[in-house]
């Protein structure tokens, strides 16, 4: 992590995704989207800063979409892979714990 924003948005987004299990324990695929959302990384880059950040996709989704023609190589070559691994872990612990 990089700084502490970093480190409170990302524990933020597991207590909602915490909070809501409820909701997402209806069906298989709510909680293994709400896990793709709340847990898979992406890349805030800072043009001209020379900083970045590595937020949830949830708090990031807003960004890749307002600046889709300068980010979808970014997505393309990393978000999207991201969230086809994290997908696959909550699809598989949804199997395991017969969600």
């Amino acid at each position: 992590m990089v700084s502490w924003d970093d480190s409170s948005v990302w524990l933020v987004s597991t207590l909602v995704f915490f909070g809501l299990m409820p909701l997402w324990k209806k069906r298989r695929a709510y909680f293994i989207s709400a896990g793709i959302l709340f847990f898979s990384p992406a890349f805030n880059l800072y043009q001209g800063a020379g900083y970045y950040s590595i937020w949830p996709w949830i708090v990031s989704f807003p960004g890749y979409l307002l600046y889709f023609s300068e980010t979808w190589l970014l997505f393309l070559n990393y978000v999207l892979p991201t969230n086809l691994i994290v997908g696959f872990i909550f699809w598989a612990i949804a199997v395991w714990r017969k969600i």
